[in-house]
């Protein structure tokens, strides 16, 4: 049985291409949860936040490619002029990132 090769993208040298296991194992969940109690005596904010993430890697050889998504949601006080106002806050963040691990020789 003769193995399929493909071309490495970083340095176009021949790998062996995985099998439908391994791809598999090349992929990473990654989910999370954050809390962020905020308070900036500078401009008076007492601000709670939550966040919920995820993420999904692929990995290939020595290569790392992970698109996330993140919400962070909350409400506090704040202060303007001296008065006190309740505020809330929710943020949508997209991130794509990508890694690539060198061999020391």
């Amino acid at each position: 049985m003769r193995k399929t090769l493909l071309r490495s993208p970083a340095l176009g040298l021949p790998v062996p291409a995985p099998n439908r296991s391994q791809c598999i194992r090349c992929l990473a969940l990654r989910p999370g949860f954050q809390h962020n109690a905020e308070c900036n005596p500078i401009f008076g904010d007492d601000i709670d936040r939550f966040g919920l993430s995820s993420a999904i890697g692929y990995e290939i050889d020595r290569a790392t490619l992970t698109l996330g998504l993140t919400y962070t949601f909350g409400s506090g006080t704040s202060r303007s002029d001296g008065l006190p106002l309740d505020i809330s806050r929710s943020h949508l963040l997209l991130m794509l990132g990508g890694t690539f691990r060198f061999q020391r020789g």
